[in-house]
């Protein structure tokens, strides 16, 4: 497939992006008389590529090609705003491998995520508006932290942020959004370091059918803490039904 590539995986692959269309909307999509999601692979943002880049007043659109999405940030953390992402075949947004690009005032419309957090990321996903994506329009693994604030949730499906599970192994905060994360798995918090997983005042976490938390396990090296401290806004551990059962 075809897609814009900045910056690449080895030292000396540099690269840069500025696309600010605040004067007039710069728009990247597919080549077609009649789109479709996933005809193009995306802006694709690599190891070597400067964390300056910067995407400002964009339309991307009907990428998705390979798995990637719209944009890609592998180790990357450009600031993207102001945009409109969507009608990715996947993804809106990928974000892999320890990155935490700046998101805030961006428009997730019609794709299958709004916004994928995998391998350590922890991007800053502020004041956008997640609307009519066909499944969680922000899904993250277990090991991952965005940091969310205030962002606007409507006609998805469903309205949460989901939660893929695994073992965090590093420590990791939860933060609180205005919608509950849906955890979808097993997450289990233990490692050698003794990793914590903390949860911020006024989460909801509901809990999909035989899913848990485990903290620590039963071997020598399987420590964990857990830090969940409802003195300025209770959180709940609950069910993930609309009529909920014992």
């Amino acid at each position: 497939s075809v897609y814009l590539q900045i910056g690449g995986n080895t030292d000396g692959e540099y690269g840069k992006l500025m696309a600010d269309g605040s004067s007039g909307t710069i728009t990247f999509t597919s080549n077609q008389g009649t789109h479709t999601p996933g005809w193009w692979g995306g802006i694709r943002f690599y190891d070597y590529s400067d964390d300056a880049s910067v995407l400002k007043n964009l339309v991307v659109e009907y990428g998705g090609a390979g798995g990637i999405g719209n944009i890609y940030c592998y180790q990357s953390s450009p600031t993207i705003q102001d945009s409109v992402i969507g009608s990715s075949s996947n993804y809106g947004l990928r974000c892999s491998n320890g990155v935490s690009p700046v998101i805030r005032n961006n428009t997730f419309i019609n794709n299958l995520h709004g916004i994928y957090c995998e391998s350590a990321s922890s991007p800053v996903i502020s004041t956008n508006t997640f609307t009519s994506n066909t499944s969680y329009p922000v899904l993250m693994q277990a090991c991952s932290w965005p940091d969310f604030n205030n962002n606007i949730y409507s006609a998805n499906n469903p309205d949460a942020i989901g939660v893929n599970g695994e073992t965090i192994n590093t420590n990791t905060t939860w933060t609180k959004d205005t919608v509950p994360y849906v955890i979808a798995g097993v997450v289990g918090v233990s490692g050698n370091s003794t990793p914590t997983l903390t949860l911020e005042p006024g989460l909801e976490l509901r809990f999909e059918n035989g899913v848990y938390l485990q903290i620590g396990g039963n071997t020598d090296g399987e420590y964990g803490n857990l830090m969940a401290d409802g003195s300025s806004g209770t959180i709940t551990f609950t069910s993930n039904e609309t009529i909920h059962t014992p």
